[in-house]
């Protein structure tokens, strides 16, 4: 699973609250988006926080699910109190291409191919103790990849270019449009970065990640 990460901070200059975690084992690629919620030095705080605490359930054996549920567990709490709070999303792509992503309070995956983009409306959402959790299920073949993204490209444009925001149909449909022109799949993080600036005028309204894995032979 080849990983491609595009990525900027609020501000130029500014040290950016989205994190992403990567792990490679002999049986399956792991990453983490985490979004800390702000931006400058608390927001990177939590979310490598979080990232960190994520992989390290992890690698000590821990499942998706229960890994989910003990930093969830920690994020209610947060809540109402000052503890530092983060949205993620954490992949685990097999070998064999199978996949699965969990996403919690941030926007769902984008799927693709070398030809078309596509999101699921309604992920299958479950209570994780006393928080909410989405869940995507899907099979990788040779080019397929997953595209996971912070909200600042969901929200990008809010109040100036579109009244809620961008929005993941939205950057589908840029995704595809991409496609059609031939764009390499490997290419597509960084375009969508340039039209988040764009329609923010020329600025980023929040810190900005884009994040491709992306499936391929092995050499």
């Amino acid at each position: 699973i080849e990983t491609i990460i595009a990525q900027a901070p609020k501000r130029a200059g500014m040290i950016c609250g989205d994190v992403v975690s990567l792990e490679r084992t002999g049986e399956a690629t792991t990453a983490v988006l985490a979004d800390g919620i702000g931006t400058g030095v608390k927001a990177r705080v939590a979310a490598v926080m979080y990232a960190s605490r994520l992989m390290e359930l992890i690698r000590l054996g821990f499942t998706l699910r229960e890994a989910c549920a003990r930093v969830i567990d920690t994020m209610h709490g947060a809540r109402t109190s000052d503890v530092p709070f983060a949205a993620f999303s954490i992949c685990r792509v097999l070998n064999s291409g199978h996949a699965t992503i969990l996403s919690y309070e941030i926007p769902p995956p984008i799927l693709v191919d070398r030809r078309l983009a596509a999101y699921l409306p309604k992920p299958r959402s479950y209570p994780l103790g006393l928080e909410m959790i989405a869940e995507t299920n899907c099979t990788l073949d040779s080019g397929d990849g997953i595209i996971l993204v912070s909200d600042g490209v969901s929200q990008a444009g809010l109040g100036h270019t579109y009244r809620m925001g961008w929005g993941i149909p939205l950057v589908s449909g840029f995704v595809n449009g991409c496609l059609l022109q031939g764009t390499d799949l490997r290419d597509v993080p960084a375009r969508i970065l340039g039209r988040v600036k764009e329609i923010s005028g020329a600025t980023y309204g929040d810190d900005t990640t884009c994040l491709l894995l992306l499936s391929r032979e092995a050499k």
